[in-house]
């Protein structure tokens, strides 16, 4: 949902839910939209001073995401183990992109990308970024966004409506699940 579409109510809500602790992933995903958006607002809420102090507390917190049997985070520090990290490198390296691993693993695609350019060479990592770029989006075609069969591109029109949405502030994150 494009940031400008909120409510004030909904607004006021992320704040509440951050405050309590909740990071801004968890936030943007209860609400549809990308953490950056829900930063956004906490920042445009708070004074200087709360924001820091939230960000701080938050940051200290152990994660909250959600843990499965083949991904547990560490409940002692909210940080991935190193098995996890390598699962995430490897499933990268495999074709997967950030932003589905990042769902699996239950933090945003920045964090996946952080750790991939951490463990990676750049000639490497510029070689996989390429590769994924080449390879057709798998995401599910719908009348409104579906690709071009043949070629697995994206139509002038659509194109446009992209860059329609994000104009209108929905994060690049949101236009590219639509």
């Amino acid at each position: 949902m494009p940031a400008s579409q909120f409510t004030e109510r909904q607004k006021a809500q992320m704040v509440e839910q951050y405050r309590a602790g909740n990071s801004s992933v968890a936030v943007g995903k209860r609400f549809g939209c990308s953490d950056r958006t829900v930063m956004r607002f906490v920042r445009d809420r708070l004074g200087p001073g709360e924001f820091e102090a939230l960000k701080e507390q938050n940051r200290k917190q152990p994660a909250q995401a959600q843990a499965t049997p083949a991904t547990p985070t560490s409940s002692a520090t909210g940080q991935f183990t190193e098995r996890q990290k390598a699962q995430m490198v490897e499933q990268y390296r495999a074709g997967s992109s950030s932003v589905a691993v990042g769902k699996r693993f239950g933090c945003s695609d920045r964090t996946v990308m952080r750790l991939v350019r951490s463990r990676l060479s750049s000639a490497e990592l510029e070689a996989l970024k390429e590769q994924n770029r080449k390879r057709p989006a798998q995401a599910q075609a719908t009348p409104a966004t579906s690709t071009s069969s043949a070629t697995g591109q994206f139509t002038e029109r659509q194109k446009a409506q992209m860059v329609e949405q994000y104009r209108a502030g929905s994060s690049s994150v949101a236009v590219g699940k639509r």
